[in-house]
């Protein structure tokens, strides 16, 4: 692990490539935390290496992780109750990386939200979120690292407390 003090990457945490790097420990693996994993990753230089100087952002430095792949679903809402966003294939699950909502700008009034598989009991939901007019939430499960994620066919239900839009989005996949 590196030396604690040490800037080691700058770059987009958790998309797997890393630009650039302070000089690295001659002979040390080198590992950078990267904040979207909540993790120390180690970094390899591409065609081997991994030692040596680095001058800052002239070698792309990529990660040992495995990159995810998210489908990213998005609609519009307005129906009181529930709404059925996300239908998964037969036998699969879905699991949800990262979740936005925002109520429409001219609705009339608050709106409860409410993110829940079809298994989960009506009332009870992942997460909920009183939105005013005009506000969005949005949240990233776990830093991108964990999930949440119903039962085989379950499908992923958006609740509303009342007939008002609301604009979502879904990072999700199914396995």
């Amino acid at each position: 692990m590196p030396a604690q003090g040490n800037t080691w990457a700058t770059g987009t945490p958790g998309q797997g490539i890393i630009e650039g790097s302070q000089t690295p420990l001659m002979g040390q693996p080198n590992y950078v935390w990267d904040p979207g994993m909540l993790a120390w990753v180690k970094m390899v230089q591409p065609g081997g290496g991994g030692g040596g100087s680095v001058t800052q952002g002239t070698v792309p430095w990529i990660t040992d992780q495995q990159l995810k792949t998210y489908v990213p679903v998005s609609g519009t809402i307005s129906a009181n109750g529930d709404n059925v966003v996300i239908t998964p294939a037969a036998g699969k699950t879905v699991r949800v990386y990262y979740l936005s909502f925002g109520a429409d700008q001219n609705n009339s009034t608050q709106v409860i939200v409410r993110l829940r598989p079809s298994s989960l009991a009506l009332g009870s939901s992942w997460y909920t979120y009183p939105l005013v007019p005009g506000a969005v939430i949005a949240r990233n499960v776990g830093a991108g690292k964990f999930y949440v994620a119903g039962g085989v066919n379950d499908t992923i239900i958006v609740n509303l407390s009342g007939s008002l839009t609301v604009y979502w989005t879904l990072e999700t996949d199914q396995i």
